[in-house]
């Protein structure tokens, strides 16, 4: 999550949001908070109280002012700089790869820096603000596929005047809507097609064709190096490489520009990973989300069915109130309650509410915060206040092991015992019983995932050969792959010595091995050994070998 690089600072801020959104009048406490920037937010309100037509618009202004505190975007000269340099790049007739290996370097030229960010309140220009509200209501009013937003619907999802936190405040709508309209111009605006899901999944559809006529990269974790997203109007749509979150921003900005209700989801991580995903939904005509992953599917194909995840968040542009109370009432604020996000867990998988008795324990704080294990630590997935010595859960998701726990302001301490949410919802604590003990035979330390398995097949009928000439015009063969639980040293029934050596996929199998290493014998040393055959490596890159 790009959240986690500005934590201090976003805790900071969030230590004063919290007394706009629990004092009785949020519209002057956000006001307050913009300084010397509150003219221009006065000048909004003042602008749409002159007329009682403009009543709606009204409360459309103090919905945005009100829930302002808390967002950032990209400000300062180095940010300009930087989308000037990888402009240059973008817009070059060159191919991805080549985009790819001149854009790497100044990603990491430009490393994120929190001097860097500035709080919308205290930059915004009541222009740029009228200009957004009125082009959101002229959407809202001519779109015949948004007839049945609610006031509250239309703020979430076509009012912002960002789709993802750190957005530069740029007209990005405008210049996506005239590179993108004719995709949904061409739709006709009968009532039997005036359907978002229909513009939804045609404009999805091309900007995947067209990605995929580029070579486009999806998801590539080393991909984005360290520097800023790219999020202004110029460089949004044009990634040629990047991370589920930079689709889904490129996806949902896109689709809002056009007037598709459109936003972003998530969960922090899956089961036994520490990674998180992102990706975003569509509100159709029926009043359901639908989810769309990037450009991999269509939005309405089943989303992610043999994927493990705890939580999925709705990322909002208002302010989740339940967490303003807490930042409020919390002696130590945990920095990964974030103020704009929804619990929608329930709308993806069967959860349960839970009662949770606690420890004796003797925790610092009244919030108590519920936590799963991602393999490597407990990650907090939710909080609540603690009553009766207990703690209580919404929309918790079945088939994962969880653990109360507390905050001390430095480290989460048990306040539970593990417990697992079984397939059927029955809750079964997780209790030690050193009187009954079994022996176990491991042949992996790690939950296999799908793709794993699926890749490690590849490797059957795999075979090692060894020969003295270089093109393995005659070869012998040493050892075949037939199961897949094979040691990680091979014991090799050689009598005599060879030169070359290679593993040999079977025929029509693209096997991935990570690393093939001999041993002298009798010695745990690496042979000495120069590898060839660099053309048949990944991208000819001697790095994957």
């Amino acid at each position: 999550m790009n959240y986690a690089h500005m934590k201090y600072h976003y805790v900071f801020l969030l230590a004063i949001v919290f007394i706009s959104c629990n004092s009785p009048d949020r519209l002057e406490s956000a006001l307050e908070l913009a300084g010397d920037n509150r003219p221009e937010l006065e000048r909004v309100l003042k602008y749409y109280s002159v007329d009682r037509r403009d009543s709606l618009k009204y409360k459309a202004a103090r919905f945005v002012i009100e829930n302002m505190p808390g967002h950032y975007s990209y400000d300062g000269n180095e940010i300009q700089q930087y989308y000037a340099e990888v402009l240059l790049v973008l817009n070059a007739n060159i191919s991805t790869e080549e985009k790819f290996n001149l854009i790497n370097p100044i990603y990491n030229k430009y490393i994120r820096d929190n001097n860097n960010y500035t709080q919308d309140i205290k930059i915004i220009s009541a222009d740029y603000l009228i200009w957004n509200i009125e082009r959101a209501f002229k959407l809202w009013g001519n779109k015949l596929w948004l007839e049945h937003l609610s006031f509250d619907e239309f703020c979430e999802y076509i009012l912002p005047y960002k789709v993802t936190e750190l957005q530069n405040l740029d007209y990005w709508q405008d210049s996506l809507y005239l590179k993108y309209c004719f995709l949904t111009d061409n739709i006709p605006e009968s009532q039997h097609d005036a359907s978002i899901y229909l513009r939804a999944t045609t404009v999805n559809e091309h900007i995947r064709d067209s990605f995929k006529e580029e070579n486009t990269s999806f998801a590539d974790g080393e991909s984005r190096g360290r520097g800023y997203n790219l999020l202004n109007a110029s460089t949004i749509d044009k990634i040629p490489f990047g991370l589920c979150e930079d689709y889904a921003n490129m996806n949902v900005a896109i689709l809002r520009s056009l007037g598709i209700p459109a936003i972003i989801e998530s969960f922090p991580f899956w089961q036994y990973k520490g990674m998180g995903h992102i990706w975003y939904s569509v509100l159709h005509d029926n009043g359901n989300n639908i989810p769309a992953v990037g450009f991999e599917n269509t939005p309405g194909d089943i989303f992610a069915p043999l994927a493990k995840y705890c939580k999925v968040y709705r990322h909002t542009y208002s302010h989740n109130l339940k967490v303003a109370e807490y930042f409020s009432n919390a002696k130590y604020i945990h920095p990964s309650i974030n103020l704009f996000r929804k619990d929608v867990t329930s709308e993806y998988t069967a959860t349960k509410s839970i009662n949770v008795p606690l420890n004796d324990t003797d925790l610092k704080d009244k919030y108590a915060y519920l936590t799963s294990f991602t393999g490597r630590d407990w990650r907090v997935l939710d909080f609540t206040k603690i009553k009766n010595g207990k703690a209580c859960f919404e929309q918790v998701a079945h088939k994962a092991v969880y653990m109360v726990m507390g905050y001390n302001g430095i480290n989460l301490v048990p306040a539970s015992r593990p417990f697992i949410i079984h397939k059927n919802g029955m809750l079964e604590y997780i209790e030690m019983d050193s009187d009954k003990k079994q022996e176990l035979k491991l042949y992996r330390k790690f939950p296999k995932s799908i793709r794993t398995a699926k890749m490690e097949n590849r490797i059957l009928g795999g075979e090692i050969h060894a020969s003295d000439k270089e093109d393995f015009s005659t070869f012998e063969t040493i050892y075949t792959f037939n199961d897949l639980i094979f040691p990680d040293t091979i014991k090799l029934p050689v009598n005599r010595k060879y030169r070359y050596w290679r593993f040999y996929s079977k025929q029509n199998s693209l096997c991935n091995i990570a690393e093939l290493q001999l041993y002298e014998q009798g010695k745990l040393n690496f042979a000495d050994e120069k590898i060839i055959g660099e053309s048949r490596m990944f991208n000819n890159d001697l790095k994957f070998s």
